[in-house]
């Protein structure tokens, strides 16, 4: 085990605290478990590392515990399973580790628990497209919409995640988005739009007209153009960025994008932690990484840039500076 420093940063007391939980495993001896609570106190910043270990744990823990579990987030063709019959069976399992509302509230897992209420949904990792009378309708990881579709409006309302809609080959079919009480209106369109945990959204246009309502607010986006909305109102304008459309073909492609941004995004499609040093944040990345394959996509990482790559527990990587 590594020695304890008298001011450990964050980072080497994650390191550490997936070392004690390799080292403790099943039936850990007298011997370590003193050896570990000293660690434990010796500072805040080692708990807060021993927490995140335990809450991705937890995930990996579930997701065993239940075969309903594995089929829904895994996205096999049983993932059809009743909604209500799953809901009962997490619950039952949720209550094996630290019950199921601590999960719903504090995992992944729970952000898209939420989401089975919903018309259509997706699970982590999982992306769905659907085929309206407007055209092509992406779901992106951990997403949910209500919609209704005939052949002279599509309605829908992003619940949480994100989706693109391409509509360009639509003739007869408008399209209403709402979001929040925002309104996206268009008729031949390519966007994007991402619901943020904080109730901010962005729509993205890449081809097409949408005309957005806020408020008293009203604009039109033209192609190449991404709006931000907070709180009723447009916050930022910007250029349309290659990430908000390549989830749809199974890559992120990222232009000077800093590493820390990058794993965030990342993280969207795992069940594990992908954890970057601080000396390694800023450093800014050019390139297409798979979103199915989250490992091979760190691997990446260290082809592109001077970061060295581990994954000390299953469901934990560490992006460190070489």
């Amino acid at each position: 085990m590594s020695q304890m420093s008298d001011h450990p940063s964050y980072d080497q007391a994650l390191e550490q605290a997936a070392e004690w939980a390799i080292e403790l495993g099943e039936n850990p001896s007298q011997s370590h478990l003193s050896q570990w609570q000293t660690w434990l106190n010796h500072s805040q910043i080692n708990q807060q590392a021993w927490l995140k270990i335990q809450q991705v744990q937890t995930r990996f823990k579930s997701v065993q515990t239940s075969n309903a579990a594995k089929e829904v987030l895994t996205g096999t063709p049983q993932r059809q399973i009743q909604r209500r019959e799953f809901l009962q069976r997490f619950a039952a399992f949720g209550g094996i580790t630290l019950g199921a509302s601590w999960l719903t509230s504090q995992t992944k897992v729970g952000s898209w628990i939420g989401n089975l209420s919903a018309d259509a949904y997706t699970n982590i990792g999982q992306r769905q497209k659907l085929t309206t009378f407007a055209g092509a309708l992406w779901l992106n990881t951990t997403s949910a919409l209500n919609l209704k579709d005939t052949e002279q409006h599509l309605q829908y309302e992003l619940l949480s995640g994100e989706i693109a809609l391409n509509s360009m080959n639509n003739q007869r079919t408008s399209q209403y988005l709402s979001i929040d009480g925002v309104q996206i209106i268009s008729q031949q369109a390519y966007y994007a739009a991402r619901r943020f945990a904080n109730g901010h959204f962005q729509l993205s246009l890449i081809e097409g007209e949408a005309r957005i309502t806020a408020g008293q607010q009203s604009i039109t986006l033209q192609p190449r153009q991404a709006v931000t909305i907070k709180d009723f109102k447009v916050d930022h304008m910007a250029t349309v960025s290659p990430h908000a459309f390549s989830w749809t073909q199974g890559r992120l492609e990222v232009i000077d994008m800093p590493l820390s941004t990058l794993a965030a995004e990342l993280n969207r499609y795992t069940l594990g932690h992908i954890h970057v040093d601080k000396a390694v944040q800023p450093i800014s990345i050019v390139g297409a990484f798979p979103i199915d394959d989250i490992n091979s996509a760190t691997q990446l990482l260290s082809e592109v840039a001077p970061i060295k790559v581990s994954h000390p527990l299953p469901y934990l990587t560490l992006i460190q500076a070489v």
